[in-house]
């Protein structure tokens, strides 16, 4: 990161406001034009309704006893959200954790919710869908492209949205082409040689009957951490990613929408992170530069035939995945201490669904669903000593580990949902999932410790099947038709299975159950003064039980503890959320939202985390919040946005508590101001913005090195300047 990277952003940014504000002058009396579109209403002057499916059929997001954030494209775009991870601290309860002790990837990473997720395993607990389709890890995200809207649900999802959704999920949907040609443009430059270049277009190729939308991004920076031994930019980054749909109409009554997408990208990442030694320094030191490239490429396929009286819909999804990585094991000059993995993933899903009109005092909803996920992986291990280390003498000696996992689950389910309403005030709904899965490992690899005499060789070929009933039920009451309440009792889980890294002879065949939660549910949704104020309130205990984590085997051969998963413990998560929209007069929005949870162990059984009963769980901060208020005026034939969002994340801890491999520490509070402002004229649209206004130096991870003598951190972006010009039709 250099200073001259920041100040050439900012004077990119002030010279392109100029120029347009200038453009805009000379009719700066001019009619009033039409209300801009709002991510979340109808335009800038009309209420507050949005529309979800967060229970697999179109409904207004105040009617649905569920709890739902629901963010639309525009909005991400205009916030810069542009991937699952830039959501963290703009929604209640989400967060996200490492299962690695080095700077986040996206295969490692998983999003938290109510705490449910914080201590990673081998599957999330919050599962991500595009368009319906289950993406088994967030390395299949593409990035934000072309989004009709985001929807995180919050909660277990069990009943309809199956495995690995006892935290939540996030339903991201994808904007459909229609009959209206449209367009974009889009360029970007901000601080440390950030450019984005976009596009996008949508229309019909043939009238009423077949339309068809591509879009595509480029995106590349040369990262805000710099590697102080090599002299090195550290977290680089170059990614191009697409998405093709094509959408077909056959007749008034059937619908067929075929989607394709794939991303490429070169990661620089952070290996052990900076150094953490109370200074604010965006500094690293690693002995050699790595760059991580991964490629994924999916689709799916999505038929929806409507009968006089239901709807048959079937969704076929197919994603693949590759990625690689080496990083410094010591995080340090010495060489002869890293790590190198591939991985590669495919997943193959169908899911036929029959589902009722809505309308009527009853509705119900039921299908079946299969699925095939593959996961292989290797990975080489060397370890041969280091300098700033206090390396036991074993240590010292050329070690090396090498092994080979592959992963094959089969699995399907079975599951419906039906709903009734007594009247106009009361109404019931309940629902059910069966799923059974089987899931075959092979791990087979060798671990060499000199020093011991010894080499433990390991091979296996293991099978496990494993099932779960994830009922739900809630009870909903309209006191008028835009204030309602709500009990909920639902339940979810994440899926059994083996360990990819098996380490030694001691893991290979050992299984671990599926872990499961328990959510209980009080809420009150209302839409005030002709919906121009939403709000919502929701207040949860979650029981997690058999909770998926970090526990020791012992070589038979080296006598060396070894990493495995099990089920070895239980939390208690209770908090409350709360979200608000207002717009008091016409241009002028604001909102806010805060969440509270106290999330604890309540039993760990694990001969490295028995200390850990009554403690707060890792990556779950007590209090997150978040605001912000944006203003539209005209001036003249153009508009004028100005916007400020903030967003506060409390103290919490970070680590698995496995000493001294990946101790408990606290991470100290955070927040951040972004500042932008737009001007829009005739298809021209021009944006400036700062994130981090204060220039905060927020630490989001902390880890202690085994036996070295500081700690590392990730942190998130200095100050950044920017500014984005899109054009549309």
């Amino acid at each position: 990161m250099s200073q001259s990277k920041r100040t050439n952003g900012l004077v990119a940014a002030l010279l392109a406001a100029t120029v347009l504000a200038g453009s805009a002058a000379p009719a700066f009396a001019q009619a009033t034009p039409e209300a801009p579109q709002d991510s979340s209403a109808s335009s800038s002057g009309g209420s507050l309704d949005i529309v979800v499916t967060a229970r697999k059929r179109e409904e207004r997001l105040q009617d649905i006893p569920v709890a739902v954030s629901a963010i639309g494209g525009a909005a991400l775009e205009q916030k810069g959200i542009d991937n699952v991870t830039n959501l963290i601290g703009t929604v209640p309860s989400l967060f996200t954790s490492q299962n690695q002790a080095f700077g986040p990837l996206p295969n490692q990473t998983y999003l938290v919710l109510r705490g449910v997720g914080a201590a990673a395993s081998n599957d999330p607990a919050v599962g991500t869908f595009v368009d319906g389709v289950y993406q088994p890890s967030l390395a299949f995200d593409t990035g934000f492209l072309d989004l009709e809207r985001i929807e995180v649900l919050r909660g277990p999802q069990g009943t309809l949205f199956g495995r690995n959704t006892e935290g939540g999920a996030l339903n991201i949907v994808t904007a459909k082409p229609d009959g209206t040609f449209r367009g974009k443009l889009r360029a970007e430059y901000a601080d440390f040689n950030s450019v984005r270049l976009g596009t996008s277009f949508s229309g019909p190729l043939v009238e009423d009957k077949l339309f068809a939308s591509l879009s595509g991004q480029y995106y590349s920076t040369d990262g805000y951490i710099h590697n102080l031994t090599i002299e090195r930019d550290q977290d680089t980054l170059r990614s191009l990613a697409g998405r093709f749909v094509l959408r077909a109409l056959p007749t008034e009554d059937f619908e067929i929408i075929l989607r394709l997408d794939g991303s490429r990208n070169r990661n620089g990442y952070l290996g052990y992170g900076v150094v953490d030694d109370g200074t604010k320094r965006y500094a690293t030191l690693d002995d050699r530069k790595v760059v991580s490239p991964d490629t994924s490429f999916g689709g799916s396929l999505t038929m929806s035939y409507d009968l006089s009286a239901f709807t048959i819909k079937s969704i076929t999804g197919y994603q693949h995945v590759k990625t690689e990585f080496w990083y410094d094991f010591d995080g340090y000059s010495d060489p002869g201490n890293f790590q190198d993995q591939r991985t590669t993933q495919s997943a193959l899903s169908e899911e036929l669904r029959f589902e009722s009109k809505s309308g009527g005092s009853f509705t119900w909803l039921g299908g079946l669903y299969a699925f095939q996920d593959i996961h292989e992986q290797n990975r080489n291990f060397a370890l041969s000593g280091c300098t700033i280390c206090a390396f036991p003498p074993i240590f010292n000696t050329a070690n090396d580990v090498r092994e080979a996992t592959r992963l094959r689950r089969r699995g399907w389910a079975a599951f419906g949902q039906v709903g009734y309403k007594f009247n106009d005030r009361f109404e019931l709904t309940v629902g059910g999932r069966y799923g059974w899965e089987r899931t075959r490992a092979f791990q087979q690899g060798v671990v060499i410790v000199p020093a011991v005499g010894a080499n433990d060789a390991f091979s296996g070929i293991t099978s496990k099947s494993f099932s779960n009933f994830s009922p739900s039920a809630s009870f909903s009451v309209h006191w008028t038709p835009d204030v309602m309440t709500y009990a909920t009792v639902s339940r979810g889980y994440r899926s059994g299975g083996f360990d990819k890294y098996p380490g030694s002879s001691a893991a290979v065949g050992i299984a671990f159950d599926n872990e499961k939660s328990t959510n209980y549910e009080l809420g009150l949704k209302a839409s005030l003064f002709d919906r121009h104020l939403i709000a919502s309130i929701a207040g949860f205990i979650v029981q997690v039980d058999d909770m998926q984590l970090a526990s020791v085997a012992i070589s038979p051969v080296t006598g060396l503890p070894v990493g495995v998963t099990a089920n070895v413990g239980a939390s208690r998560n209770r908090g409350f959320e709360f979200e608000a929209t207002a717009m008091p007069f016409r241009g002028f929005k604001v909102r806010g939202n805060a969440a509270y949870t106290d999330a604890r162990f309540t039993s760990i059984t694990s001969p490295v985390g028995s200390h850990l009963t009554g403690d707060a769980l890792p990556y779950v901060p007590k209090w997150t919040a978040s605001g912000g208020a944006d203003y539209t005026v005209s001036i003249g034939d153009a508009e004028l946005n100005l916007a400020a969002d903030y967003r506060y994340v409390g103290p919490y801890y970070s680590g698995n508590g496995a000493p001294p491999f990946d101790p408990i520490l606290q991470v100290q509070s955070y927040d951040q101001l972004d500042l932008r402002a737009s001007l829009k004229r005739d298809r021209w649209e021009l944006t400036v913005y700062v994130d981090n206004v204060t220039d905060n130096f927020n630490i989001t991870r902390r880890f202690a090195p085994p036996f070295q003598p500081f700690t590392r951190a990730s942190v998130l972006p200095p100050r950044k300047f920017g500014v984005k010009l899109n054009y549309s039709w």
